[in-house]
């Protein structure tokens, strides 16, 4: 038996003769003609049979981000040899050290005052020698320098990023596997999806801040059914209409 076919206990009804628990039977699941696949169960309590119709095959779970070897695609001269390392897990393990200022102290650094940038270099160096684990022979000057590559290296990772982050954002992830003249039609359509997002947020507004009949369109949008929504339309409309008819005689 495949075990992505296996039924779960907890997806065993009881029996439907006495209310015993019922547990699949030897032999495993049997596949129909067209194409459905069933688990035998069986009463052990008064031996009633029924067959469980099984869900498709899950598809086997993506590694977890620390088991992908290709998470460590930064290089770098650690003072002795190449290194490599997750350029996410430096900037977690950096802010760490520095306690969340890094960006305070990185800014500091560049300060055209001596005194200020050579505290911020003095508070960053154990920091960057740490995470990037530098042996000595790599010199202050080395280490800094490998900070201010390690810094325009995301720089650039991230305007690469641009793109592929607003498709995602607009369609998901999937979007990555489509076939690419489909990929072209909808990235040529980002700024219309993200126009219909502002209009749709704008007359959320709208309907928010005034007292004007609510178009039965909007009101259907968040309505389970069609008959809820005129229902919807109704009560909204017959409020509105009774705060302006108040509002007019000055009566609110």
């Amino acid at each position: 038996m495949n075990a992505n076919d296996a039924a779960m206990p907890q997806d065993i009804p009881n029996c439907p003769e006495c209310g015993s628990p019922m547990a699949g039977r030897e032999g495993g699941p049997v596949e129909t003609a067209s194409g459905g696949r069933y688990l035998p169960v069986q009463c052990e309590a008064c031996g009633h049979s029924d067959m469980i119709r099984l869900s498709p095959s899950v598809p086997p779970a993506r590694p977890a981000p620390e088991t992908v070897p290709s998470r460590a695609t930064f290089a770098y001269h650690d003072g002795r040899a190449e290194g490599r390392a997750d350029p996410i897990d430096c900037y977690y393990r950096l802010s760490a050290a520095l306690k969340g200022r890094q960006a305070a102290l990185l800014k500091q650094r560049k300060s055209r005052e001596v005194e200020p940038a050579e505290a911020a270099t003095d508070e960053l160096l154990p920091a960057v020698r740490s995470v990037f684990q530098l042996w000595p022979e790599c010199t202050d000057v080395d280490a800094m320098a490998l900070l201010d590559g390690y810094l325009a290296w995301l720089a650039a990772e991230e305007l690469r990023g641009r793109e592929f982050a607003d498709m995602v954002a607009c369609f998901g992830a999937d979007v990555l596997t489509f076939p690419y003249p489909l990929y072209i039609r909808l990235w040529l359509n980002l700024d219309r999806i993200r126009t219909q997002w502002a209009a749709a947020v704008a007359e959320g507004l709208g309907v928010a801040t005034s007292n004007g009949r609510v178009n039965r369109a909007f009101l259907d949008a968040i309505s389970a059914t069609p008959a809820e929504g005129a229902e919807l339309e109704f009560q909204v409309n017959s409020e509105r209409a009774e705060r302006r008819f108040n509002a007019k005689r000055g009566l609110v």
